[in-house]
């Protein structure tokens, strides 16, 4: 992940990529005005892996934009693109999470503290 720019601690990155925060209903960290669907966690479980983290958390608010929640199922599914399938296995050191969703499958491998992001569309 060569082009990711971190900040310090104490800087605000929603302001340096210019989004826009709005309350959550349920949890602290503010939401994002520009995403179409929000899904408010708590966190369950954390792991650190290089210099990115894993995280697995309880769903507990679901929001979307009202033109997304107009849609009949079929439509909400094929405009959000959700994940329908999560896997991971552990070998010999290496550990590949894949997320596959409607026409494309990514795949997370992590080695040696090196994270490595390959999408593939279907």
């Amino acid at each position: 992940m060569d082009n990711e720019q971190t900040f310090p601690i104490g800087i605000n990155e929603l302001e340096k990529s210019n989004l826009t925060s709005v309350p959550s209903e349920k949890v602290k960290p503010p939401r994002i005005r520009e995403c179409r669907v929000h899904m408010e966690c708590k966190v369950t479980w954390m792991k650190i892996i290089g210099s990115a983290s894993l995280v697995l958390g309880d769903i507990v608010s679901i929001s979307a934009r009202k033109e997304i929640e107009r849609l009949k199922v079929k439509n909400k599914i094929c405009v959000l693109s959700p994940p329908l399938y999560f896997s991971f296995k552990e070998d010999e050191g290496t550990r590949i999470w894949m997320f596959a969703r409607i026409g494309k499958i990514d795949m997370v491998t992590e080695k040696d503290e090196k994270i490595k992001i390959a999408s593939e569309s279907l």
